[in-house]
């Protein structure tokens, strides 16, 4: 299973690449997709921390709805997910104006649960 850090570096590797898409190409879908598996990799750095490490999506919402640190973040997080989701399984155009709507849900997870593993 993967520990705190790794989904911590993995987080930030996703981060970069979705800025990259989001900027350099007109993939914005994937960029709010990748965007979105940055949030579920910090949202494993926390379970990590309580050597809960979900195998899927279903089991992802379960923990973090008993967790007080991921409770807060949910919200940003179902943002993300669901313009994810969209995009993937409805086929729903994404363009720059709803990265410019999701990345600051984004801003605030990652700051939260940065700020919560002691990271800068």
């Amino acid at each position: 299973m993967p520990t705190q850090d790794e989904h911590v570096k993995k987080a930030e590797r996703n981060e970069v690449f979705a800025e990259f898409l989001a900027i350099k190409t007109k993939y914005i879908d994937w960029a709010v997709t990748v965007l979105f598996y940055a949030a579920v990799h910090y949202m494993d750095a926390i379970l990590a921390v309580s050597q809960v490490h979900p195998e899927d999506h279903k089991e992802r919402k379960a923990a973090i709805a008993v967790n007080d640190t991921l409770k807060r973040v949910y919200p940003e997080y179902h943002k993300l997910e669901t313009l994810s989701w969209n995009s993937r399984y409805f086929a729903m155009p994404i363009g720059a104006d709803d990265w410019n709507n999701v990345k600051p849900h984004f801003d605030t997870l990652r700051g939260h649960i940065r700020n919560r593993l002691g990271l800068k």
